[in-house]
């Protein structure tokens, strides 16, 4: 999950936007947190507490694995305006070299790329090996599990902002 960098003031209360289909409600929710860092409350817990306010250009999912992606570019294109370039994302994203297995470290990497202000948390700072058993992940896990664990690995010398909670 993504969650912005200062607290809320309390008083301040917005509504939160109907969510475009077919995307991962959860996934939609954390990269919100990146356009309106300082509406959100640090403390997770507290969100229901908030409501936001966002309008944001739909894209749409082209397939049932790329909700991440979906929303990183409603997000992107939201932050950059006219200065985001679809052409270079995709660059950006073959680069990265996670084919149809996005997990949520590789969205970090692309805010990263784009110096998008965030922080990720996780509970795990790694691939949860139980996730081998999970049938969306069976055929790449073992791929998977090494380049994501060298992303955790490698990402303070990235630039990528994660930490446990």
């Amino acid at each position: 999950m993504f969650v912005c960098k200062q607290q809320v003031q309390t008083g301040r209360t917005r509504s939160l936007p109907a969510l475009p289909d077919k995307l991962c409600f959860l996934t939609t929710l954390y990269l919100i947190h990146l356009l309106y860092a300082s509406y959100w409350p640090r403390n997770i817990y507290l969100l229901q507490m908030f409501r936001l306010q966002i309008e944001l250009p739909h894209v749409r999912q082209k397939t049932e694995w790329d909700c991440g992606l979906a929303c990183s570019l409603m997000v992107l294109q939201k932050l950059l305006g006219n200065k985001f370039d679809n052409a270079e994302y995709e660059e950006i994203c073959a680069a990265k070299n996670f084919g149809t297995s996005v997990w949520t470290i590789d969205i970090a990497s692309i805010f990263t790329d784009y110096k998008a202000d965030y922080v990720f948390c996780t509970k795990t700072l790694g691939v949860d090996p139980s996730y081998g058993q999970n049938s969306f992940y069976e055929r790449t896990f073992n791929l998977d599990e090494t380049r994501v664990n060298r992303l955790f690995t490698l990402a303070p010398t990235l630039g990528l902002k994660v930490e446990k909670r």
